[in-house]
């Protein structure tokens, strides 16, 4: 009697594959099943380890920051739902495409960029999370900006962008879950092409409209706010990080569209799938990084915090003697009041002086308080300069809520 389990070749390419008790499987040509299954089996191993990595993050988060602003502890606590209804339908989908078909000799499951069910619902919660976390960065740019130019068009602008891509994302999936495997046409394929390339540029213009909102809100307080090394160091840190978290999701989102556009239709190529699958863990990441970097941005300003005009207090004008280019810095006082720090050279010093002990300072275009007065100096040396330390009577620094 045959042996059913044994392997015969049939071809360069080919294989047939005898499973007990299922007879002979079709000759399948590895080049076809390989680049068909493969992006799918190596997306789902890379999106468990990126849920690993998902998990630290949010248990260093809930450990440094359990008293943070209720919108980041709901966002957070939503993203871990997200993430964990995708791992659930990521390891479903993975059994019935690689484990529970394959003995049975349903080698067509390889080639088909259908995952079933399970899979069609996970590319829901895929845009889901996608648009989560790009609304919670939408928020934080426009903040920053409606601070400074009291205008709403790129709130509505990253909204309806976001909004496009998410509702995209979803017709993908309802598309999957309304056609049938066996009623799945060239059309259906056609249509999926275009609604799945809307879904992942609309991601990745979203990416780019809100680090590009940010970074220019960022340049243009700096510009305002004087010549304060300090606070140009930390900009351009804060600049960097949003530029980095951002790559990491468009170049992802790009790929994913630029391979679903290149390959023809009529080819079994899925290499998509794969990005589309590690993009959604890849928002989440870039989330609680930034979330998780804030501490590490509040030790650099542990000595001497500085001041950021824009957001709080508006653009400030001094007299001659409280020109910007004279402040040396601003520090936060005991009772949160703003100590300014004024460096003179001690030749110089007689004629500033007189005009620096009447506590001559004005503020223009404060937006949150009304312009501090001010205490007497207190006048100390250190070296080769006098230090003038004008602090204010009343409060300016408030903790972001």
């Amino acid at each position: 009697m045959a042996d059913n389990s044994t392997l015969s070749d049939a071809g360069d390419n080919s294989t047939s594959i005898n499973m007990p008790g299922t007879g002979t499987a079709p000759l399948y040509d590895a080049s076809v099943w390989l680049p068909a299954g493969g992006p799918w089996l190596i997306g789902w191993n890379i999106s468990f380890f990126l849920t690993g990595i998902i998990s630290v993050q949010m248990y260093d988060y809930f450990k440094n920051h359990p008293k943070d602003r209720r919108l980041h502890r709901y966002s957070v606590a939503a993203c871990a739902v997200l993430m964990a209804v995708l791992l659930g339908m990521d390891w479903t989908s993975l059994l019935r495409r690689f484990i529970l078909q394959v003995p049975e000799g349903n080698f067509d499951l390889l080639a088909s960029s259908l995952t079933g069910t399970v899979g069609r619902i996970a590319i829901m919660f895929q845009s889901m999370a996608n648009a989560l976390v790009q609304a919670l960065f939408a928020e934080r740019a426009h903040s920053l900006i409606f601070s400074v130019t009291r205008k709403r068009i790129f709130a509505w602008l990253l909204t309806i962008t976001i909004a496009v891509s998410f509702a995209f994302g979803v017709a993908v999936s309802i598309l999957n879950l309304a056609v049938s495997d066996e009623a799945w046409g060239p059309q259906d394929t056609l249509l999926n092409i275009i609604f799945t390339d809307i879904w992942l540029w609309g991601g990745v213009l979203a990416n780019l409209l809100i680090t590009g909102t940010l970074s220019w809100t960022l340049y243009e307080s700096t510009r305002s706010a004087g010549n304060f090394r300090q606070t140009e160091g930390l900009v351009t840190t804060i600049m960097k990080m949003a530029w980095s978290t951002c790559a990491l999701t468009s170049l992802s989102a790009f790929a994913g569209a630029l391979a679903l556009s290149v390959v023809p239709a009529s080819s079994y190529n899925n290499t998509f799938a794969f990005f589309m699958l590690i993009t959604p863990r890849f928002y989440v990441i870039s989330y609680l990084f930034h979330l998780n970097s804030r501490e590490r941005l509040r030790q650099r300003l542990a000595a001497v915090r500085t001041f950021d005009a824009p957001s709080r207090m508006g653009h400030f004008a001094a007299n001659q003697a409280f020109a910007p280019s004279r402040i040396a810095g601003i520090r936060r006082g005991s009772d949160e009041s703003a100590i300014f720090v004024i460096k003179e050279e001690k030749e110089s010093a007689d004629a500033g002086t007189p005009r620096l002990e009447t506590g001559e300072c004005t503020f223009s275009e404060t937006r949150s308080i009304g312009a501090p007065e001010l205490r007497r100096p207190i006048v100390t040396h250190k070296n080769d300069h006098q230090v003038i330390l004008i602090q204010t009577q009343t409060k300016v620094f408030t903790e972001e809520a």
